[in-house]
């Protein structure tokens, strides 16, 4: 394009200066005019080329942080970056985790009192909270199923802490629930169980994929959860064993769990001079 305009300016002043009689200062000048002109454009279209590749980059660098946002909000931050540099099956053991299962009693009953709006905006107000808490303590998300919410600590980054983590979340979970319940005036109520022990974790599917936990511990925590009391913690034997003595236990002794037969339990009622009451 430049080089045809160019052309274009040297043929007309080759072509048509020599019939009129130029003093020769002037020619050089056309030609020097003509050679600016050239440059000028070839300048724009550099700048214009430019201001395009930037454009295209700038677009593209928000959609690929757009993404990362997107699977942040669905897999932890270490499995994301895994995902970019590695490829085939992400799955680990971890010996040393907790696991913890809240659920909300009577949701079926609560869902047949309230219109579709205020039973969408009560379980999604009450997650959000959830959610808050568990920046507070750094614990790791790993589902919400309807009624249920599922964390866990130790997983995938490891910590020491994974216990006080999972039973300070629990707690100031429990105190939400209630001050959320009286807040609204809904007879919203809670179970929560633990267990502490290892656990396997990885990503399953293809479509929609989930970072999930599995193993004895899951159950276990499950199994604390389905036996547990509303508006109380449950905890496994494995959970007590590595808690300090900075908490308050209620000993429930042995109950009968299903597919575990009889096992040992405890109510955590709250932090050492701080008790949660009912």
């Amino acid at each position: 394009m430049i080089g045809i305009v160019y052309a274009f300016l040297s043929v007309f002043v080759q072509t048509y200066t020599p019939s009129i009689v130029i003093n020769p200062t002037i020619l050089l000048i056309l030609n020097f005019v003509s050679g600016c002109i050239v440059i000028s454009i070839a300048a724009y279209m550099a700048h214009f080329f430019s201001v395009g590749a930037q454009t295209a980059e700038i677009a593209l660098e928000r959609e690929r942080q757009r993404s990362e946002r997107l699977l942040l909000n669905i897999l932890p931050a270490t499995i994301v970056k895994r995902l970019e540099i590695e490829k085939g099956i992400i799955a680990d053991r971890f010996d040393n985790a907790t696991v913890l299962f809240a659920f909300i009693v009577g949701f079926t009953p609560l869902s047949e009192q309230l219109s579709p709006e205020k039973l969408v905006t009560t379980l999604s107000n009450l997650f959000a909270g959830f959610d808050d808490l568990t920046d507070k303590y750094g614990v790791e998300k790993i589902k919400t199923t309807g009624d249920l919410y599922m964390v866990a600590a130790g997983v995938p980054e490891l910590r020491d802490d994974h216990v006080e983590a999972v039973v300070d979340f629990a707690l100031d979970l429990l105190d939400l629930t209630k001050a959320y319940r009286s807040q609204e005036d809904i007879k919203l109520e809670i179970r929560i169980g633990i267990s502490s022990g290892p656990v396997v974790a990885g990503i399953i599917g293809k479509k929609k994929f989930v970072y999930d936990l599995w193993g004895d511990t899951v159950n276990t925590a499950s199994r604390m959860k389905s036996h547990g009391l509303p508006l109380e913690i449950q905890a496994s034997q494995s959970t007590i064993n590595l808690l300090g003595n900075q908490y308050v236990l209620e000993d429930r002794g042995a109950i009968e769990i299903k597919g575990k037969a009889k096992l040992y339990t405890y109510l955590i009622k709250g932090r050492r001079n701080i008790v949660h009451e009912k």
